[in-house]
């Protein structure tokens, strides 16, 4: 599509050649031998975690109201909410909601416990490997106009991903969806959506999984392009 956005825009055909997205190679080559469980060791013993990656305020309100069904069923389920802006007064915020919602208090990841259920990194930096110590992954900025944030970390870690409804756009969510690894909630009832499927997945681990697959191997069809795209220009610069 940029190919033809550009040949109409005047650029010659014989100089366009389309060579792939070379950011899933940097997704692959970033995570390849971490283990997040050494950088937070808390995590061990813990129930099943959601790890929530850029969310905004709409993203959290569904998100802490579908933990709050899910744990009728699951004491044991865990969030873990990445802001895309972790202020204080953000923190502030999901505090007050979790109070309303009558959830435990959000307690920061680097003081947490292997008891703790809701956790908050106010952190950034770290969303990549925190997504690996999900066994799902959601994406936030799908209900406002931010945009879609990046689906390909949490689908590196073979884990499913979830996200708000604005995502038909994405190209990498479309590529996902397509694939069976990813799902976009409702703009109706998105939290009772989401409570259903977080509950679907924990209590299936095959689908769960098969989901988390196919999340991967939809990211690694785009593998090579670093390459390709390496080879194509390295020989403008070697004389």
């Amino acid at each position: 599509a940029d190919a033809v956005r550009l040949g109409s825009l005047g650029v010659r055909p014989a100089s366009l050649v389309v060579l792939g997205d070379p950011r899933a190679d940097g997704v692959i080559e970033r995570l390849r031998d971490q283990n997040p469980s050494r950088l937070w060791p808390q995590f061990a013993g813990g129930g099943p975690a959601l790890v929530a990656g850029s969310t905004w305020r709409d993203d959290e309100s569904a998100l802490l109201e579908a933990f709050a069904i899910v744990r009728q069923e699951r004491a044991d389920a865990r969030l873990v909410l990445v802001p895309h802006q972790p202020t204080d007064e953000v923190s502030r915020g999901i505090a007050r909601w979790a109070s309303i919602l009558h959830l435990p208090a959000p307690v920061a990841i680097a003081t947490a416990g292997a008891t703790d259920t809701l956790l908050v990194q106010n952190r950034v930096g770290t969303l990549a490997l925190l997504y690996g110590l999900g066994v799902i992954g959601y994406v936030g900025g799908g209900f406002g106009r931010a945009g879609l944030h990046s689906v390909l970390e949490p689908a590196g870690w073979s884990v499913p991903v979830i996200t708000g409804p604005r995502c038909t756009e994405h190209r990498d969510a479309t590529r996902l969806r397509a694939a069976g690894g990813l799902v976009p909630l409702p703009a109706a009832g998105s939290a009772a959506e989401l409570a259903r499927l977080w509950l679907r997945w924990l209590r299936d681990e095959d689908a769960r999984q098969t989901a988390g697959r196919a999340a991967r191997r939809a990211l690694e069809s785009d593998i090579g392009a670093a390459d390709r795209i390496a080879d194509r220009v390295e020989p403008l610069f070697v004389r």
